[in-house]
């Protein structure tokens, strides 16, 4: 319920907000909010959306590692195919500066408002037009030299923080593949045992897949996927490992899963450490400002050589236009890069997907239709009398 109740609110604009604020009842609102007007709440949930700091609207941003789609698919009758690894590309918005129509727009605008630009500024230089040419060319080249160092660093933080979310990713579906080989192979003879702890797996796999951050970290305080595997290989360790039918292979199944597990769990800290590691909006700020102080700084340098403000020289015109066109295009380029799930520079989701969709095909080949894939399973309300899980029952048999 908590995750649906947030996902709903996702992607809401400033007036539907403010809409669902004057509509709530005050027993859904907290006591420490009850004293705020519905457009004071509706500010501080914009703000907390914007990313300076990280809380749940910035957890519960666009995250997928696959197709959802894949998740209703039946996959008994239909093997996977290369289609399924199709990625989605991304929405207009999230890629329009990356047209060519958009990058012409830009250059021709700094054209045409180049003698504007000119005009705006030569009504703040007092001075004298040699000197003031003197403190522009000390600050220019400071101003160039801050802009280069910002952008080579932001672009480091962003290609390396990519890379790893691609490598983390790719590593934990690989062992959630043989983490499910090595529980087929252990319940072979133990269905019970097989489609409890396999629907844990499919819980997995359609977080991934079908989730946001959120939700994940939110499964990891309440129940952890894999802290719960290692529970139910150590409490069938403990059941049967003194049996006489309990065999070598089976002493080795549950060795090889207790290390493979404890190998997920780190890989998926790191996956989930890389992925709140974000630049905030603030980084981009600095970016825009320095940006804008080095276009006023070559327009007050180029005054010098403007006579017509109307008519300026072509060629300052167009170095402008070029100019203004590169730091659009970079400032876009960080800020398409800094989103690795949307827009133009996605990571390439097909190898995690490919051992995800291995990992189901494992299972809907083994169990069929007792372990479910669907993507809205785990948001169906439990009847009280439901009978426990075999999970439950071991607890309750400690």
């Amino acid at each position: 319920a908590e995750y649906k109740s947030e996902e709903e609110k996702l992607g809401l604009g400033f007036f539907e907000v403010l809409q669902r604020e004057r509509e709530r009842p005050l027993d859904q609102i907290s006591k420490k909010s009850r004293d705020m007007t519905p457009l004071q709440r509706t500010q501080r949930r914009m703000n907390y959306a914007k990313g300076n700091i990280e809380n749940k609207y910035v957890m519960m941003t666009t995250r997928q590692y696959g197709n959802s789609d894949l998740l209703d698919k039946d996959h008994v009758n239909e093997p996977p195919t290369l289609d399924d690894l199709t990625q989605k590309p991304g929405t207009f918005s999230e890629t329009y500066w990356s047209k060519g129509i958009f990058r012409a727009s830009v250059v021709v605008i700094g054209y045409l408002t180049f003698p504007l630009w000119c005009k705006v500024f030569i009504n703040f230089q007092t001075g004298d037009p040699e000197e003031f040419s003197v403190v522009v060319g000390q600050i220019a080249p400071n101003i160039g030299v801050l802009y280069a160092t910002l952008l080579s660093l932001t672009l480091s933080v962003l290609y390396q923080r990519f890379t790893r979310i691609q490598e983390n990713v790719s590593t934990e579906s690989m062992l959630l593949s043989q983490i499910t080989r090595n529980l087929l192979s252990l319940f072979a003879d133990e269905p019970e045992w097989a489609q409890e702890s396999l629907q844990i797996v499919a819980n997995q796999v359609r977080i991934m897949l079908s989730r946001t951050r959120g939700l994940e970290l939110l499964s990891v305080m309440k129940a952890d996927t894999y802290a719960n595997l290692l529970a139910i290989v150590d409490d069938y360790h403990y059941l049967n490992g003194c049996n006489d039918d309990f065999s070598a292979r089976k002493e080795s199944i549950c060795g090889m899963l207790r290390g493979e597990l404890q190998q997920i769990t780190e890989t998926r800290a790191l996956r989930l450490s890389d992925e709140a590691s974000s630049l905030p909006p603030t980084h981009f700020l600095l970016i825009t400002s320095l940006s804008f102080v080095s276009i006023v700084a070559y327009v007050t340098a180029s005054l010098e050589v403007v006579e017509d403000l109307n008519n300026p020289p072509e060629e300052a015109s167009l170095l402008f236009a070029g100019l203004l066109a590169l730091y659009v295009l970079f400032f876009n380029f960080c800020k398409d890069l800094n989103g690795p799930f949307a827009g133009v520079y996605q990571i390439k989701r097909s190898n995690a997907a490919s051992h995800l969709l291995q990992t189901k095909w494992l299972i809907v080949s083994q169990l069929g239709d007792k372990v479910s894939f669907g993507v809205n399973y785990d948001e169906e309300p439990q009847s009280n009398d439901e009978e426990e899980s075999l999970v439950d029952k071991i607890k309750g048999f400690f």
